[in-house]
């Protein structure tokens, strides 16, 4: 792993107002530069999403310039006066992109691909085109806001469980309020950690279950819980 950390600052313009080699590179093979809006659209709206929570968000960057493609870890800090960047795990090269980041850009058929921070709070989400559950305002808005969590069978959430031990997780049933009505999903994910160690949040994915699967999920509620009978 590369251990060099790359810095950049930015106003509360979204303007880069300084920023080491690498990145500079970046933004003038884009058409900016120094005092311009940032030109890394995938950087601009994690940047963006930062500052509107005042909090520190961590993520993988892909982008490419003209002679290679990059691969590295980002962290946008925000402040008062904009935000700063540190980049590391810097990576040029044609290099094949890691599961988590496949699973990023190939959402499951009928299902959705997402990212949340270390508070469950949203930071990506991505859908297939036929997927019956397209959010709105998701950006920001956590699990539980953004869908009904159900319990399991002994009446513990596994999403929850995984927070506080920070490792990965599945069979998460949820519910929200879809174009076709009310959806059954169920959610899968690993936890991230940035180049520190330090734990960031979760990857994963949200597949649309069956409709008998969905009855049967509800019979099940129906039966841990008399008022639901």
């Amino acid at each position: 792993m590369n251990e060099r950390v790359i810095h950049g600052r930015i106003d509360r313009a979204g303007a880069l107002i300084s920023a080491d080699a690498p990145l500079l590179r970046l933004q003038q093979r884009a058409g900016a530069g120094i005092g311009k809006p940032l030109a890394l659209p995938h950087l601009a709206r994690l940047v963006a999403l930062a500052q509107r929570l005042q909090r520190d968000l961590s993520r993988p960057l892909y982008t490419a310039d003209d002679h290679s493609d990059i691969h590295a870890l980002v962290r946008v800090l925000p402040d008062g006066d904009g935000a700063s960047l540190e980049i590391s795990d810097w990576r040029a090269g044609a290099m094949p992109m890691p599961q988590a980041a496949t699973a990023d850009t190939a959402p499951p058929l009928h299902g959705w691909t997402w990212e949340c921070d270390q508070q469950l709070r949203m930071i990506a989400l991505q859908g297939a085109a036929d997927a019956p559950f397209a959010p709105a305002e998701w950006e920001g808005r956590s699990l539980s806001e953004l869908f009904e969590l159900q319990p399991d069978e002994q009446g513990r959430f596994p999403v929850l469980r995984a927070l506080a031990s920070q490792s990965r997780f599945e069979g998460q049933r949820v519910r929200a309020d879809g174009s076709a009505g009310r959806v059954a999903m169920t959610l899968a994910a690993a936890p991230i950690f940035d180049a520190t160690g330090r734990f960031t949040g979760f990857r994963g994915e949200a597949d649309v279950e069956s409709e008998a699967a969905a009855l049967a999920g509800s019979a099940t509620a129906a039966l841990a819980d008399p008022a639901l009978g």
